[in-house]
């Protein structure tokens, strides 16, 4: 029947609407297979990607958007695609084509709805290369161009983790604190206490250090960092010779 595909397309949203994104998967799978010509193609091609993205089989995510997304009329459309398909290397652990396909992610659409996430997974895959001072300057870009992002706590958090690791312990101190003074609610949060104990310590600012390590400690005390900022702490006191604290 004529409607066949258009009915198949209302059951595949339908399905991945309720989570359901196997079933989803299949259909999507049938209508790009037997349908070639149809008008709605793209768009089917491309929810068969994400069904598969969201099943993390993240091999036949790269298999079924990598042949098509550069194709694509929509460049929302290839945007959307080539971060599936970013983050899919990622999760496999192929950085380098991760940072590919999320850089034509962001070439193909600057100010698409999901841009400023594709900027920092591109970050995290220049990182994971040892690539710092482009992670950098890829953060920075959310920060300038993305004023009112939602993922502002991320990008600062990222931005401090590659400038200690790119030995600028001055920078991270400062943007571990802008999360955790702006964002106290953060998931970050105590991560970012955590790594500005150590940012404070390598610059010798060890009475600093330990008024952060206790704040991990004492607002966070089932966190799994808590003995390690207990470490930490006790270092800091040893330090300024407080030794019946370090002990």
């Amino acid at each position: 029947h004529r409607l066949d595909p258009d009915v198949k397309y209302v059951a595949a949203e339908s399905h991945l609407f309720k989570g359901e994104h196997a079933p989803a998967e299949k259909l999507y799978a049938d209508l790009t297979a037997n349908h070639k010509q149809h008008a709605d193609l793209e768009q089917w091609q491309l929810r068969l990607g994400l069904s598969q993205f969201l099943q993390k089989k993240y091999q036949e995510t790269v298999d079924s958007l990598t042949p098509v997304a550069s194709g694509f009329q929509s460049n929302g459309n290839k945007a959307e695609a080539q971060f599936y398909v970013g983050s899919s290397h990622y999760q496999l652990a192929d950085f380098a084509a991760a940072e590919e396909a999320l850089s034509a992610a962001y070439a193909a659409q600057p100010k698409w709805r999901r841009a400023d996430e594709v900027l920092l997974d591109l970050a995290r895959a220049q990182q994971k290369q040892e690539k710092l001072k482009e992670a950098i300057v890829t953060v920075k870009k959310v920060l300038a161009e993305f004023a009112d992002s939602d993922l502002l706590d991320r990008a600062h958090f990222q931005l401090a983790q590659y400038s200690y690791d790119n030995g600028d312990a001055k920078t991270a101190a400062a943007e571990y604190g802008e999360v955790v003074g702006k964002w106290p609610n953060s998931i970050f949060v105590p991560h970012a206490l955590y790594g500005k104990g150590w940012s404070e310590h390598r610059q010798n600012e060890n009475k600093a250090a330990i008024e952060t390590f206790t704040a991990l400690i004492d607002e966070h005390k089932d966190h799994r960092l808590v003995p390690s900022a207990r470490n930490g702490r006790g270092i800091c006191r040893q330090r300024t010779g407080d030794y019946a604290g370090g002990l």
